[in-house]
């Protein structure tokens, strides 16, 4: 029991710094992608932050197979490195053993790779889209880009803005045309910005040191009025649905569907908590090395495994949904081709240890002496 709490301790350890790196490379890739699509109009600054929480619980799903995989090999290569395998094999905790505690350790990470996958990240990519259907109905500005003119959503207003910052909710050098008090009416402002009044939840355009020209030049009632600051209420509109992944579907609508591309939608995310288990069980024979190795010998063979066997899923998913193989074979193959090589590489290294192991007996009856 002893020896379980700490070979698991140890791989938990590592597998929690592999995902916290991965997660930070990913999270940060995809904030830089947000505040793009916020700079062009894609998508709400006001909601940036959100979506990327929900992004993070979908990145979690797809990392910690790959971070299992790596954290055992860190952990039991390190333990290779400085004799403490040979040490418990003294102690009578061989590979079986080892084995065991990884596989028990990999089935309570599957159960939980299995709700992620089932059910918390369609949840999580549904919750995204609402999100931002919910930012575009509730602001007229949202879609426009800077340096074009851009339509408002009613089709009232015409805006323009030199320059956009999201992260400060701001615009420079704006331009505006469109009705306001029922007169049609042209503004210029230096600068403005979006503010919400807190009680009602209405939100304003407010504009800054500006002009706002109201008439027909060279009428008598065209007006030109200078103002500090210039607010008009932005409207709600009709929530328009945003065109949905496969990936936001329930499972429960994946299960029920007799598309193909949805069974190989279900299919994958039913491969994933399978694959946490065949990675756990391949990484105990990867990762034997030796003292002079050091512990990150086996990390470029794992890896490259690992990315032939997420592509030979993915290209079993492709199969599955272009109906070139049958829905019941679907990506199941690539996991028996898996488990074929963790097997050979059990029977490989079996094999290897019962040779090493003869040797040394034959040269001890031989031995002089004895």
């Amino acid at each position: 029991m002893i020896i379980q709490r700490y070979i698991s301790r140890e791989v938990l350890a590592s597998l929690g710094g592999v995902i916290l790196v991965l997660m930070l490379i990913f999270l940060s890739n995809r904030f830089v992608r947000f505040l793009s699509q916020a700079v062009s109009g894609e998508v709400h600054s006001d909601i940036i932050f959100e979506l990327l929480s929900l992004k993070m619980l979908t990145y979690f799903s797809i990392m910690l197979p790959l971070s299992l995989f790596l954290g055992i090999l860190l952990a039991l290569g390190r333990m290779y490195r400085d004799n403490e395998v040979v040490a418990l094999a003294a102690s009578g905790v061989g590979n079986k053993q080892i084995l065991k505690i990884i596989l028990s350790l990999g089935l309570v990470l599957a159960v939980v790779e299995g709700a992620f996958s089932l059910y918390i990240t369609p949840w999580s990519e549904e919750k995204g889209y609402q999100l931002q259907e919910e930012a575009q109905a509730r602001s007229d500005m949202t879609g426009i880009r800077a340096g074009q003119f851009n339509e408002g959503t009613s089709g009232e207003k015409i805006y323009f803005v030199e320059r956009l910052n999201p992260l400060a909710n701001t615009m420079e050098n704006i331009f505006v045309d469109g009705k306001q008090q029922g007169r049609n009416g042209i503004i210029s402002s230096a600068e403005g910005e979006q503010r919400t009044n807190k009680e009602t939840g209405d939100r304003f355009m407010v504009l800054k040191n500006g002009y706002r020209y109201e008439g027909e030049p060279g009428q008598p009632e065209f007006r030109i009025t200078k103002f500090s600051e210039y607010a008009f209420r932005i409207e709600e509109h009709e929530v328009k649905q945003i065109r949905r992944k496969r990936d936001a579907l329930s499972t429960a609508a994946l299960w029920n569907s007799t598309d193909k591309r949805d069974i190989g939608q279900l299919q994958w995310r039913l491969s994933l908590p399978v694959s946490i288990i065949l990675l756990a069980a391949l990484a105990v024979p990867l990762s034997r090395t030796t003292p002079r190795q050091g512990k990150y010998s086996k990390l470029f063979t794992g890896i490259v495994l690992y990315i032939v066997y997420m592509n030979l899923l993915g290209m079993g998913q492709a199969w599955v949904e272009k109906d070139k193989i049958p829905a019941f074979v679907g990506m199941w193959w690539v996991h028996l081709l898996m488990l074929g090589v963790v097997y050979y590489m059990m029977r490989e290294r079996q094999t290897r240890l019962m040779t090493i192991f003869s040797f040394h007996n034959i040269k001890n009856i031989f031995r002089p002496g004895k």
